[in-house]
């Protein structure tokens, strides 16, 4: 494995303001003559919920690593949070998925790449999966550049409805009010979904006291509505922030209460996104 960070205000000489985050690690296969020296590997862009205050150890490298194991180059994207606002978070993340593209000869890519975002991660992935050509112009890339392939929405904010704080801190103010509530508006993931969208592994749990799973029913609606290929798992019980949901992000001991089989959410994510084409290629 090689493993190593990428500054992305740094690689793309962009001026950084403030806190900004943007740094990008990188968990990267590398081919033996003894196995398949020119093998090649899809990508996975890991988005780390926090309510757009911080990125959440949780949601990186546990997933990076499961990822990484079933044959995905994996990078995790640590974006700005607050103060930091919208789009600071969406222009790092296109300049995530462009820096991956780029280099996907150099990392033993296949060029296609998929995002995966949790909580307000899952919204940023959203976003990302959703990005306009407006937005593709403002953050100096074009479309094709900077839209992944296929997209995993886990306990995703949607929409400013049964989301909390996570709106406020993108945007900067109450989002009921003007005009903090039209920018919301502009940013909820259901309303941005068209016929172009990639495809969208999208799953919740039933009881998430966090973020409502009614979030997850606006997007796979969304979804249908417009022809985009999707797969919706509600799981019965599980509380908000399972990532992998076993002891790799919870002691032996304080495993939450879930269903029995909602860290199946993974697997199933990897063999969606296989039948999407995102796969190891030997040439």
């Amino acid at each position: 494995m090689k493993l190593f960070d990428v500054d992305l205000y740094e690689y793309f000489a962009r001026e950084r303001k403030g806190n900004a985050g943007g740094r990008l690690t990188c968990y990267l296969h590398e081919n033996s003559v003894e196995i398949a020296k020119d093998r090649r590997y899809p990508a996975m862009l890991v988005l780390p919920g926090g309510g757009y205050v911080y990125c959440s150890d949780r949601e990186a490298e546990p997933i990076a690593e499961y990822y990484y194991a079933r044959g995905f180059n994996a990078y995790i994207l640590r974006y700005s949070c607050v103060p930091s606002r919208y789009p600071a978070q969406l222009d790092e993340a296109a300049m995530a998925v462009a820096y991956i593209k780029r280099n996907a000869a150099l990392h033993l890519g296949t060029g296609k790449v998929a995002a995966i975002g949790f909580s307000a991660g899952g919204h940023l992935c959203g976003n990302l999966a959703t990005v306009t050509k407006n937005e593709a112009d403002a953050s100096g890339f074009a479309l094709d550049e900077i839209r992944p392939d296929a997209a995993v929405l886990s306990y995703a904010v949607i929409s400013p409805s049964f989301a909390g704080d996570t709106f406020p801190n993108l945007v900067g103010g109450d989002v009921t009010a003007s005009p903090f509530a039209e920018k919301a508006r502009s940013l909820s993931v259901d309303g941005r979904i068209s016929p172009t969208t990639p495809p969208l592994f999208i799953w919740h749990t039933a009881n998430d006291a966090g973020v409502n799973s009614e979030q997850a029913m606006l997007v796979a609606r969304a979804a249908k509505i417009n022809g985009v290929k999707f797969e919706l798992h509600v799981f019965s019980c599980g509380q908000h922030g399972l990532s992998v949901a076993d002891e790799r992000v919870y002691p032996k001991d304080s495993i939450p209460k879930m269903s029995a089989y909602a860290g199946m959410w993974a697997d199933m994510s990897a063999a969606f996104l296989a039948e999407c084409g995102l796969t190891v290629e030997d040439n």
